[in-house]
């Protein structure tokens, strides 16, 4: 794992104060590095409506995703949706999700775990992880977020 380098700055082009210089990776357990704050969101189950998972901001202190999970089944009938990641430095990310016809057929599970984690833009700001509404006759769909605070 990287050693933890903090700039205590308020220079927005050198940084927030609290921001992290250098990327932080996870252990190979999965687990957030000592000393840290670890984080769960859920969307809980949403039938045919966005699931979102936030790691909500926190004054002084900045959030890290580590990793997410998706699962759902179809809809009436099948498509592509695209989801997002917001809140990261660097920007918004996005990834596809097929969603298979038939709201009794379970779509694929999509699992991702970044290491080393992935941080807010800034000081105080949430991640917000958002997967639009899988389509009409969709019963099930839950997103969870990992992450840890610093």
């Amino acid at each position: 794992s990287m050693p933890l380098a903090v700039n205590q700055t308020q220079d927005p082009t050198q940084g927030p104060a609290g921001t992290l210089l250098s990327p932080i990776a996870i252990s190979q357990s999965g687990a957030p590095p000592a000393g840290v704050t670890p984080l769960n969101s859920s969307s809980g189950n949403v039938a045919a409506a966005a699931a979102t998972a936030t790691l909500a901001a926190v004054p002084g202190q900045t959030n890290y995703l580590t990793g997410f999970d998706f699962t759902g089944a179809g809809a009436t009938a099948g498509s592509v949706v695209t989801g997002t990641i917001t809140g990261l430095l660097g920007g918004t990310r996005s990834f596809s999700i097929a969603v298979p016809a038939g709201a009794a057929v379970s779509l694929t599970p999509l699992s991702l775990n970044f290491s080393p984690a992935l941080p807010a833009s800034a000081v105080n700001t949430a991640i917000v992880v958002s997967v639009p509404s899988l389509g009409a006759g969709n019963t099930n769909a839950t997103l969870n977020a990992q992450g840890f605070l610093i």
